[in-house]
């Protein structure tokens, strides 16, 4: 009796993993919100579905929707959508969508990280629960190039600045006056890992009234000019970097007093950052 029972354990065990469509033994009680969830991602779904509600880039922090199907027979239940940031993290319990009359399931949560965030949907049916396959994307974030080494620069630094009445904590300047040097400039790695650069140029509030500075930026030598600038209110800008190795920015003296002792004026980029995803290096 002993070795009949033993077998026939050993048979109901092959079965649920050749089948590979749930997990058995998963908890009675409902995974709050922020818990993470050791059930394996290796196992089929059994009409249980999941996909992004829309297309699109995702940056750090945004909700992102899901549209998803389940047994009609679960209507009524709760599903939990569960969220992985990169290969190795946990997967961690983010909402807990009940399944709609027609099995359908509509539920959003926010992005985190830089990188990959990975999502998929459990559901628990009596003993057993059901586990989707798994949705992932990639999440990008905003770097400040204040915050970042350049790969080499001439007379450009960072600083808090203010450009017509705003203040812009993190933004990067030329750091002397153009008697020195008529172009000062500096440029970062984007490791081909960043999409967007996007800045406020104007002069800083602290800089003489009859300054006039051009605003360059290059991605991989192929400049943009953004024009010239004088005090007053700054002007946005941005740029596609999307296949980019470097980025280089050049205040250009126009017009103004040069030399020491007869007043100075900074070509300011504000909040000068770049949107990756992945650090730029």
């Amino acid at each position: 009796m002993r070795v009949a029972r033993s077998l026939l354990l050993l048979l109901v065990s092959l079965l649920v993993v050749s089948t590979g469509t749930v997990v058995a033994g998963a908890a009675t009680s409902p995974r709050p919100i922020g818990a993470v969830d050791a059930v394996a991602d290796t196992a089929r779904p059994a009409g249980l579905t999941i996909k992004r509600a829309k297309p699109g880039l995702v940056v750090t922090g945004q909700r992102v929707g899901f549209l998803g199907t389940a047994p009609k027979a679960s209507a009524g239940r709760h599903a939990v959508l569960q969220r992985r940031v990169g290969k190795r993290g946990a997967w961690v319990v983010v909402a807990r969508p009940k399944v709609a009359s027609n099995g359908t399931i509509a539920t959003k949560a926010g992005s985190t990280g830089v990188g990959t965030n990975s999502w998929r949907l459990t559901l628990k049916t009596g003993r057993t629960t059901l586990v989707s396959p798994v949705v992932t994307h990639r999440v990008y974030g905003w770097f400040f190039l204040a915050d970042r080494d350049p790969v080499q620069s001439v007379r450009f630094t960072e600083d808090s600045v203010r450009i017509g009445g705003k203040s812009h904590p993190k933004s990067v300047r030329n750091s002397y006056d153009f008697w020195w040097e008529s172009e000062p400039w500096a440029e970062w790695n984007l490791s081909y890992r960043c999409v967007r650069f996007e800045a406020e140029i104007g002069l800083t509030d602290d800089s003489v009234s009859d300054g006039q500075v051009g605003f360059v930026a290059a991605l991989d030598g192929a400049q943009t000019d953004f024009g010239t600038k004088t005090i007053g209110l700054p002007t946005h800008v941005s740029l596609d970097t999307t296949g980019r190795l470097r980025l280089r920015l050049t205040d250009q003296y126009v017009s103004g007093p040069t030399g020491s002792g007869q007043g100075y004026f900074w070509g300011a980029w504000g909040s000068a950052r770049v949107l990756c995803a992945g650090d730029p290096g």
